[in-house]
């Protein structure tokens, strides 16, 4: 579990420095990528109401891919592409289940 944190807190710092780069100039320390940048104004214009959290904004985005500016629409692909990095690489292998079977919780 611990490796998974270290993975995951790794990737947030990286790809927050892949979106800076990609994007010219680097957001404030603590920004949220969508929040700032050259999505802003289409987060502001096409999902001003969404509130961040679990690809929240990022999902309202790419519902509006074709109404996006060029360097949003980049953006929006980068950050589709580190989520999809980041479960493949934290979701647990094929073999693995769930919830156990025809066990009982203790107690």
């Amino acid at each position: 579990m611990s490796r998974i944190l270290v993975l995951v807190t790794v990737l947030i710092f990286c790809g927050g420095s892949a979106l800076a780069q990609s994007a010219g100039t680097a957001p404030p320390p603590g920004a949220h990528p969508m929040m700032n940048g050259p999505c802003a104004a289409d987060r502001q214009k096409y999902c001003k109401g969404v509130q961040p959290g679990g690809g929240k904004v990022v999902n309202c985005l790419v519902t509006h891919k074709a109404q996006l500016a060029p360097a949003c629409r980049t953006r929006t692909e980068l950050m589709l592409k580190m989520r999809d990095q980041m479960r493949s690489t934290t979701a647990p292998p094929a073999n693995m289940q769930s919830k156990p079977t025809g066990s009982k919780p203790p107690g």
